[in-house]
């Protein structure tokens, strides 16, 4: 039988016409239990006698099974006894006691529910309103310049061949507050702040077999194994276990979250979503990044196929002065590798609808020029573009 805690996360995950059926139907499995248990005392025990009716003489076993229904949930919910109730004769005590007891668990009942919608409501405006991008961007190489005039230019080009330093491929990610184009100072989330923790199969853990590897490569405190039974596969024991690692976001934490965050973590050589022999390559080099391994393919093959990339984000509601909370898993197809998210921030023209617009904003107690004027195109959250140098790798609609 489940618990009480089993059923209150239960509540706390599924929908509100779910928890509502499942207590609708709870409650007429104890109403039901007591009219039979009045039905039965009142005819047997006390000859029919003590269910006070507003009817004359001998009852059938429908009408008396039906007051008895009524008797029941009047008592359950506790609203009082109206045309039906216990008689007012002497040798009704079993009636009485039945009841009273029905009372009590009533009361206890109407609260269970009422405690648990209270805290699945609280769980509901403790979620962030905020929507995570549906992939995970993978730039490298030209992808990770930034051209002057908007444009990879033949010189800007020629500025990347030549640096010394080749950067590191970063994979990333955004969060968008789905309330950007509101008016400012309700809707924003403070103090944000994000966490990610990357599942890996033990053959992947970067401590595993790893002969070399020193703490500068990944460190060791952020590393949990969780205990897990060992498999056996046609007689061969095979190890079942997971590892989990932090990774480092940058930047991680956000004092004033309004608008869109992009996330990013380093695939370097201290990041567990590199290959050990990758890792190993690109531990003792000054210059960075292996050049030669700039292509999708190549930095598809460096990336780990982890099992699922948690992403956790909290922060303080502006509006609720709450702690608020969101989540979003990854897994490793949703890693595009070569592309880039599209810009979704734009500036309004306050010429367009200016008489409508200044009415708005006048209401708001906002002119132009503030940041009111800076929208968000909501619909593009989830779009991605190639990465400049026109190499990706190809993906489907």
């Amino acid at each position: 039988s489940l618990a009480f805690g089993d059923v209150a996360m239960w509540v706390y995950g599924a929908s509100f016409g779910k928890v509502l059926l499942f207590f609708l139907v709870l409650y007429m499995i104890f109403v039901y239990c007591f009219v039979v248990l009045l039905y039965l005392v009142d005819k047997y025990y006390t000859n029919s006698a003590c269910i006070n009716v507003p009817e004359e003489g001998e009852l059938c076993t429908r009408s008396h099974f039906e007051f008895a229904f009524e008797l029941s949930w009047t008592t359950f919910t506790t609203v009082g006894y109206g045309n039906v109730g216990p008689a007012p004769d002497v040798g009704c005590y079993p009636i009485r006691i039945i009841c009273s007891t029905e009372a009590i668990l009533g009361m206890a009942f109407v609260s269970m529910c009422s405690g648990l919608f209270y805290a699945k409501l609280l769980r509901l405006l403790g979620r962030a309103p905020v929507t995570f991008s549906s992939t995970l961007c993978v730039q490298y190489g030209q992808g990770l310049a930034v051209p002057k005039a908007g444009a990879l230019t033949e010189r800007s080009k020629q500025t990347i061949s030549e640096d010394t330093f080749n950067p590191f491929p970063v994979i990333e990610f955004r969060i968008v507050n789905n309330r950007a184009n509101h008016a400012p100072g309700k809707n924003e989330i403070w103090d944000a702040e994000v966490t990610a923790i990357v599942q890996l199969s033990l053959e992947n853990d970067p401590h595993e077999n790893s002969e070399g590897m020193d703490e500068f490569q990944v460190n060791r405190s952020s590393r949990w194994l969780p205990p897990a039974a060992s498999k056996i596969n046609d007689g061969v024991k095979s190890k079942s276990q997971q590892v989990f690692y932090k990774l480092a976001l940058k930047p991680s934490f956000h004092p004033y979250f309004s608008r869109v965050w992009f996330l990013r973590h380093t695939l370097d050589a201290t990041s567990p979503l590199l290959r050990r022999d990758i890792r190993n390559v690109i531990r003792d080099r000054p210059d960075g990044w292996d050049p030669t391994l700039n292509n999708y393919q190549d930095i598809r093959e460096c990336i780990v196929e982890f099992n699922s990339l948690q992403i956790i984000m909290s922060g303080a509601s502006a509006l609720s002065r709450s702690e608020v909370f969101a989540e979003k898993t990854y897994s490793y197809e949703d890693v595009c590798v070569g592309w880039r998210y599209i810009a979704v921030c734009y500036e309004e023209d306050p010429s367009t609808q200016r008489l409508q617009r200044c009415k708005k904003l006048k209401k708001n107690q906002i002119s132009y020029g503030d940041d009111a004027a800076t929208r968000v195109d909501l619909s593009l959250i989830h779009d991605i573009v190639p990465q400049r140098g026109n190499d990706f790798e190809p993906v489907d609609d």
